[in-house]
């Protein structure tokens, strides 16, 4: 019993570090995608360059209320920062409508278009 229970915590370990490792890709994923450098970042939420780089590769866990100033600093929902940009086409068009959400309609209609020719030319 005792080994089961030890077996299971390296488990629950593991998939914590997964976790902390695969949200650090996605902040600096969305870092990235709004222009922003790690030391922009930093200043917007008054913490040093290198507590986000750290954030980033997975080395500190973020907490939640540090998650909801990189949300805010970055200009992002903070669901993106549990998503995976592979494979999962339901949470990729709601990222799509996202970004375009601000647009006019005629420029998301444009957007549309846009994305539409793209598919057609990358099958």
């Amino acid at each position: 019993m005792t080994q089961e229970i030890n077996v299971a915590q390296q488990r629950t370990k593991k998939e914590k570090a997964a976790i902390v490792i695969a949200v650090g890709k996605a902040i600096a994923r969305e870092r990235k995608y709004a222009g922003l450098t790690q030391e922009n970042v930093a200043q917007k939420i008054s913490v040093e360059k290198e507590t986000v780089s750290r954030l980033e590769t997975g080395d500190i866990p973020p907490s939640l209320e540090r998650l909801e100033q990189l949300s805010a600093a970055i200009g992002c929902p903070m669901k993106r920062f549990f998503w995976h940009e592979e494979g999962d086409t339901v949470r990729l068009a709601e990222t799509i409508a996202e970004m375009i959400h601000a647009l006019p309609e005629e420029k998301q209609a444009v957007v549309v278009r846009l994305v539409g020719d793209l598919v057609k030319v990358l099958r």
